[in-house]
């Protein structure tokens, strides 16, 4: 038990560590899921119960590429775990804005690709998520009361679980923990989930951690909490994962390490990657890489070697050109998708025989930016031999216990579709 705060002796059987556990074990023995995802299931759902101590709140992202992969299951699931829960396949932007702000709910949104499938369609819904993953963001509408006309101002900030088949919007997905589902292979077995039988053990989980938090002193100094927060994560998932990490440093035992491992296996593909222009910066690298990393390459050669990946939009593109010895038109649109990052082409190559091309010193400040993907660290500082876990300084003046522990699988970060343009609703910061 940590040492954190001093709790009743009807709760001594009930120490965070176990609660944690057994959130998890609970959603595992009806979701097949990997060990990141749930143990960032299992922290998200004690964040549900102490949101008041964070500034920020990490949404869950739940996807998969085909129906029948669980979605709906795993909000079943959190709905027994969770306070306040409002589990919605569709809401109108009004009824959400005013539930939210109002009853602070929990929001389970299932079928959250149909809501966002059509551009320009639920854009104030779109904006509310974008913000509402932060506290002080705020919904401002005109009401009519009576003769007059009146602001009002309804407070967006929440947790919220948003299950999609497919690709959630980009600025949404940026601000989710990407939980991505599978359909179970013949070799997963999972209990089958009947409401009435398993909903006294759920609610009694949810009770445990309800009263676990119950006090305001822990919740204040959740508040002051700096967790460690791992260097390979970008800012985004970083700000997402302090509040559930400083959970883990105060339950403490295998969760702290647990925690990173977890943070850093979900994020270690940014969802940057998805887009046009970022994957060609990353594909223009390997293409200098495989020539030896030379001083510049020709236009026609980086649009040649450009099209033999197979997994970029290129050969689609480019091939027939590049084929028919066309290179001028996917040269013109190369220069055009690289010009917004800075990088123009020059002339290269023997004054006799100059052309168009692009050169690496050009490049590699861009490659730092956009496409370099750190090494990943340990989880633990090394000290004389010995590990000591990462905690938040402020929450313990003593080292914890060692531990070790790792994810069992990489999991797929949630893809994204391109991003969101349209309008918003006006903002508040307080």
């Amino acid at each position: 038990m940590s040492s954190f705060v001093d709790v009743d002796d009807d709760l001594e059987s009930s120490s965070l560590v176990e609660l944690l556990d057994d959130v998890e074990t609970f959603v595992r023995r009806f979701v097949a899921l990997p060990s990141a995802p749930s143990s960032a299931i299992a922290l998200w759902v004690a964040h549900t119960h102490v949101v008041d101590a964070a500034e920020v709140t990490p949404y869950i992202a739940v996807t998969s590429p085909e129906r029948r992969s669980g979605k709906t299951r795993l909000l079943e699931v959190l709905e027994l775990l969770i306070p306040r829960p409002l589990r919605a396949g569709n809401i109108s932007d009004a009824g959400l804005f005013r539930t939210i702000s109002e009853e602070r709910v929990t929001l389970l949104l299932d079928e959250a690709d149909a809501i966002f499938a059509a551009k320009g369609d639920r854009e104030d819904l779109r904006a509310l998520y974008n913000m509402g993953y932060r506290r002080g963001s705020y919904v401002v509408r005109c009401e009519i009361q009576g003769r007059a006309v009146k602001t009002a101002r309804y407070e967006s900030f929440g947790p919220k679980v948003l299950a999609a088949i497919g690709t959630l919007p980009e600025t949404i997905a940026d601000r989710s923990i990407p939980v991505r589902l599978q359909r179970k292979h013949q070799g997963e077995r999972v209990e089958r989930f009947r409401l009435r039988d398993v909903r006294p053990e759920g609610e009694g989980l949810r009770d445990g951690l309800a009263a676990f938090f119950a006090d305001s002193e822990l919740v204040a100094d959740l508040a002051k909490a700096r967790p460690h927060l791992p260097d390979e994560l970008n800012d985004r998932a970083q700000d997402g994962w302090e509040p559930l990490l400083a959970i883990a440093d105060l339950a403490g035992e295998h969760w702290p390490d647990l925690a990173r491992a977890a943070a850093v296996d979900l994020h270690t593909e940014e969802t940057d990657s998805d887009s046009v222009g970022t994957l060609l910066l990353r594909h223009m690298r390997d293409v200098f890489r495989d020539d030896g990393y030379p001083d510049e390459i020709a236009s026609a050669t980086v649009v040649s070697r450009l099209v033999e990946i197979e997994q970029g939009p290129w050969a689609g593109w480019w091939a027939n050109d590049v084929e028919a010895g066309r290179p001028r038109g996917p040269a013109s649109k190369l220069a055009r998708l690289l010009r917004p990052y800075g990088v123009e082409p020059r002339k290269v190559g023997p004054r006799e025989s100059r052309q168009q091309g692009y050169r690496r010193a050009d490049l590699e400040p861009v490659w730092a930016r956009y496409t370099d993907v750190r090494p990943v660290l340990p989880f633990s500082g090394e000290n004389n031999g010995h590990t000591d876990t990462r905690r938040s300084d402020s929450l313990f003046d003593a080292p914890g216990n060692e531990s070790n522990t790792a994810s069992d699988q990489p999991v797929s970060v949630c893809p994204s579709e391109t991003q969101d343009k349209g309008k918003t609703p006006v903002t508040v910061t307080e």
